[in-house]
């Protein structure tokens, strides 16, 4: 006996995609509030790289053979 032969459904798409609604539009005040609070975060980010590097040259260390 012959099997059936399945190749033609393997071809085809699992699933049918749907088409995307386009763009959404938004309101201006929720765009901007939300572009303040990225660039805050990433301004206070920044600020505190730059402070734990700046303590950090501003440590010194002994040398090793000097410490009892």
């Amino acid at each position: 006996m012959k099997k059936d032969n399945n190749s033609g459904k393997k071809s085809e798409p699992t699933s049918k995609r749907t088409k995307s609604p386009g763009p959404v539009r938004r309101d201006t005040k929720e765009v901007l509030a939300e572009l303040v609070v990225k660039l805050k975060e990433s301004w206070i980010r920044k600020r505190w790289q730059q402070r734990a590097e700046k303590r950090m040259s501003e440590v010194s260390f002994a040398p090793i053979g000097t410490c009892q």
